[in-house]
């Protein structure tokens, strides 16, 4: 009995009262609620499939080409490309009568021309 009374005693002097167990499942159910309360991080909602982030087109590289020896050396697919809008821009040439073979005297010489190697950009320089 003796013990059972400073127990008691203890328990009311903290607070505790006589039911322990019921103080100790109001703590947990605080508990829920605080985690229930807690904010989630944010997430973006913005949907971007296929477009690279702003931060990572410095590493894509344009090359015009300088010479068609360089169009030779590039990769297949792009080497194939530029070939295909020189061939273009010979028939187109062809067809608007700029261009045609002639025969020339001994000491006469044609005037010499060069390939200009650019990418076409819009307005926006994209």
């Amino acid at each position: 009995k003796n013990t059972q009374s400073r127990i008691h005693n203890l328990q009311e002097n903290e607070g505790l009262g006589g039911d322990t167990e019921t103080q100790f499942d109001d703590e947990k159910d605080m508990k829920k609620d605080e985690v229930e309360e807690q904010v989630l991080p944010k997430h973006s909602t913005t949907v971007n499939f296929g477009v690279p982030p702003q931060r990572l087109t410095v590493n894509c590289v344009s090359y015009e080409p300088q010479t068609y020896q360089d169009v030779l050396e590039l990769p297949i697919h792009d080497e194939k490309n530029w070939k295909e809008a020189m061939q273009t821009e010979f028939n187109s040439f062809k067809a608007t009568q700029v261009l045609h073979s002639c025969k020339f005297a001994r000491r006469e010489r044609a005037i010499g021309c060069s390939w200009t190697y650019k990418l076409k950009k819009a307005a926006d320089n994209s």
